[in-house]
């Protein structure tokens, strides 16, 4: 430094050249008044040197004071942030119960726009009241006209009975056929008048019409039903499960022209061109019940909204306003079919179907349902989907048929999810007749399936040969089964029954109440089974039996302990063998 600066700078230069000048007067030889010269210079140097020191003793002096006050701004600084960080918090936790609040009120205020739109208790109570009343009027209206129609009904009889009387008194007059005649007009103008009362006012019960007929006599009880006026067939129709009236419709074509005039035996939905004509020219005939209905080929409404823009046809409304059309009080089958396809859109709006069904209770009314799906639909009834709530009383009905269709696209199906679908299907149905038909499996793969169920009475299952069910059914008595195969793949024979589809053996020992197999009777199958155990067991002993001579030997069974030990060689038999 030394070498660069010289004496350096600033006050280190004022104190080298302080010491140098001291050490020069100490060591000069000057006279009087150069040495007070050289003194009073030092002492003004000295004196700037403390001066400085002085100066930069207050500045440090100000500088710590400066760095004080600097650390109580800090403090300060920092608790404001602090503060203001609470604040802010604070503030967030007010503006969510704000927003909680007004959504509160905006929901209060919806539900009161729609509170408003309803009629208070007091006039609902009222309204009731009204209808209570005026159904326990109509009720006693309905007992007085029953009370009339019987009256008039015996009334008739006497009148019956009183021309017959007067018929047989007046058989041997000479006048007989212009009494005849006579007779013959009053008996039909007392059947018209039965006609006439019987249109006019309702059918008595069934005892009393009974008891009635009996007290008739012989000549009148002796009326075909073709000759029982429309009112009589429709009341005995009422009495009629569906099968009965479709096969009472099947006799001829007079009696189905009766039952049509009063029912809707079949409808198919979409309505077809031809019933959306029949509507258009007998507009009240949708007014009649319906007994059996077919669903198919459903679209999205919004696919017919245009049609229904430029015409005002039935067949162009939509699937629900056609459905809402029907008179649905007497339905009992139904058939519905879920095609596979795919369209997201499509197979949602199809579900969404089959959930109006559910909420409208069209399928809890029913008695028989014909479900025709693919595999894929059966992964929506698994625990962790909607499906269970979805046809909730589908599953319920007395007689429950379900048909896999065979896959229309090459969207390939995993085979654990296809067996763990069908399996949690089979354990929620809560029907007494089931029939699974299984046209085809999805995978090539053998899976054992485990069915199981404790509703179902009568199972029916038609599948390909190879496959594979335990069926663990604790109430089922009747095991029918049949096979979709054209050719057996197991069996060179052909189908053997108790083999293909199902084991019987292992059937039996899941079914413990089963009683028919395949419409043969366990008990005839087990006798069976064992007349086929003692033949084999026959043959093998006659196969095993060798004629020595006059002889007859009986051959080594190979399974014994004496024909499984080696020979000793010392017994007589031994040592007469050959070796």
């Amino acid at each position: 430094r030394l070498l660069v600066d010289g004496d350096g700078a600033g006050d280190d230069r004022r104190l080298n050249m302080m010491l140098k000048d001291l050490i020069k007067w100490c060591n000069a030889d000057d006279d009087q008044q150069t040495c007070q010269l050289t003194y009073q210079r030092m002492l003004t140097q000295l004196a700037g040197i403390e001066w400085s020191m002085t100066k930069s003793r207050q500045a440090e002096a100000m500088n710590q004071a400066e760095l004080v006050n600097y650390s109580n701004i800090h403090r300060k600084v920092e608790s404001g942030i602090l503060s203001a960080r609470e604040e802010i918090d604070e503030t967030k936790t007010e503006l969510v119960e704000a927003k909680s609040i007004r959504k509160n009120r905006m929901e209060y205020d919806a539900l009161a726009k729609v509170i408003i739109t309803h009629p208070d208790r007091e006039t609902s109570e009222n309204r009731l009241e009204e209808i209570k009343t005026e159904q326990r009027q109509l009720e006693k209206k309905q007992v007085q006209l029953d009370d009339k129609l019987d009256k008039r009904k015996k009334q008739f009889h006497v009148l019956v009975s009183t021309i017959h009387q007067l018929q047989n008194l007046l058989d041997g007059d000479e006048e007989e056929s212009d009494c005849k005649t006579d007779l013959q007009g009053i008996v039909r103008i007392g059947r018209r008048k039965l006609e006439m009362e019987a249109e006019e006012l309702e059918p008595a019960e069934n005892n009393t019409v009974e008891d009635n007929t009996n007290k008739f006599p012989t000549q009148m009880s002796s009326v075909s039903l073709f000759q029982l006026p429309d009112i009589v067939i429709w009341h005995i129709l009422s009495y009629l499960d569906t099968d009965s009236t479709v096969s009472l419709a099947g006799v001829n074509t007079s009696l189905r022209q009766v039952v049509m005039a009063r029912l809707n035996l079949n409808i198919s939905l979409p309505f077809t061109p031809s019933f959306a004509n029949h509507l258009e020219q007998e507009p009240y005939s949708h007014n009649k019940p319906v007994l059996r209905m077919r669903i198919r080929h459903l679209s999205p409404d919004y696919i017919k909204l245009d049609n229904m823009l430029y015409s005002g046809s039935v067949h162009h409304l939509s699937n629900s306003r056609q459905l809402f059309l029907l008179n649905l009080s007497s339905l009992t089958d139904l058939c519905l079919h879920i095609e596979q396809t795919q369209f997201g859109d499509i197979h949602s709006y199809r579900l969404a179907f089959l959930a109006l069904l559910q909420s409208t209770g069209v399928l809890a009314q029913l008695t028989k349902l014909h479900l025709t799906v693919s595999h894929t639909f059966l992964l929506n009834l698994l625990p962790d989907k909607f499906g269970p709530r979805l046809m909730k009383d589908a599953l319920s009905v007395n007689q429950l048929v379900i048909s896999l269709m065979e896959l229309q696209s090459n969207k390939k199906v995993d085979a654990m999810e296809y067996k763990k679908g069908l399996e949690n299907f089979v354990s929620l149905v809560k029907s007494k007749k089931l029939v699974l038909n299984i046209f085809n499996e999805p995978t090539s793969k053998t899976i054992v399936k485990i069915l199981a169920n404790d509703h179902i009475e009568e199972f029916k299952l038609t599948a390909p040969c190879q496959f594979q069910a335990e069926l663990k059914m604790s109430q089922v008595r009747q095991v029918n089964v049949s096979t979709s195969d054209q050719q057996c793949p197991l069996h060179q024979a052909g189908h053997q029954v108790g083999r293909c589809v199902l084991d019987r053996v292992v059937v039996s020992k899941g079914c413990p109440k089963l009683e028919v197999f395949a419409g043969v009777r366990i008990v005839e199958l087990e006798e069976m089974e064992a007349r086929r155990m003692n033949r084999e067991k026959n043959l093998k002993r006659k196969s095993n039996s060798v004629v020595v001579g006059r002889h007859k030997r009986r051959g080594r069974c190979g399974k014994c302990v004496g024909c499984r030990s080696t020979n000793c060689g010392k017994c007589r038999n031994c040592q007469d063998m050959k070796m």
